[in-house]
């Protein structure tokens, strides 16, 4: 004998099955990974060979970039940090859904030497200098540590980015490392939202602006 549903009975049956559809977890939001945007192409720079006696006369020296590191941040990490200076200025902070395409040092390794590129020849770490030497010389060695890179906040709705970087030039020979110069470079940039894509936009910023004031400061070394 078949029994059929009452109207009421079926509208409840619906009822349920809606209510059992409302409280499933909506899926996670998708991680969206920064850099530091499109390079301008470096100017053409002299292949690194023992011709450098070919060197253009006003252009710098060949300069040996070693690999960035980053003693001020998270290690090898891609966690774009934040700091909220308002609330408990102590406490760095990561974004749960926005990442940095690559470690911050190697990022600005890429934008350092980009910059660097436009004017000098620069050669890998992994490049012995004893294959290029000027005057029976090595080429001097660029060091640089990232010491800060984080989004600051004054206030729960401005924000800026704050770039610090430690660059050292040292020179290698048979009798030890000569220290060439050494100073602390540090750049600031406002944010145009106070969220994770103004942030990326002022960190890059600022990385662009520390970059080029090394740069100039390389020239003025002896």
């Amino acid at each position: 004998m078949m029994h059929r549903l009452s109207p009421l009975l079926v509208a409840a049956s619906a009822a349920l099955a809606l209510a059992g559809c409302a409280t499933l977890p909506e899926p996670p939001s998708p991680t969206v990974l920064y850099d530091f945007g499109a390079a301008a192409p470096a100017q053409p720079a002299a292949q690194p060979a023992s011709q450098t006696s070919s060197q253009a006369p006003n252009q710098p020296p060949s300069l040996l970039l070693a690999s960035v590191s980053a003693s001020g941040l998270p290690t090898d990490s891609q966690v774009m940090l934040y700091r909220l200076a308002y609330a408990d200025d102590l406490q760095l902070r990561g974004y749960q859904n926005a990442r940095w395409s690559q470690p911050v040092q190697r990022l600005f390794e890429q934008q350092l030497r980009q910059q660097l590129e436009r004017t000098r020849v620069v050669l890998d770490a992994d490049f012995s200098p004893a294959r290029l030497r000027e005057d029976g010389i090595a080429p001097p060695v660029l060091r640089a540590d990232v010491e800060r890179f984080e989004q600051v906040f004054p206030s729960d709705s401005a924000s800026g980015a704050i770039v610090r970087v430690r660059a050292t030039v040292v020179r290698s020979s048979a009798q030890g490392d000569q220290v060439l110069g050494q100073r602390v470079f540090e750049r600031s940039a406002n944010a145009a939202s106070a969220d994770a894509s103004g942030g990326a936009q002022a960190m890059a910023q600022a990385a662009r602006q520390v970059a080029a004031d090394i740069d100039a400061w390389l020239a003025q070394l002896k």
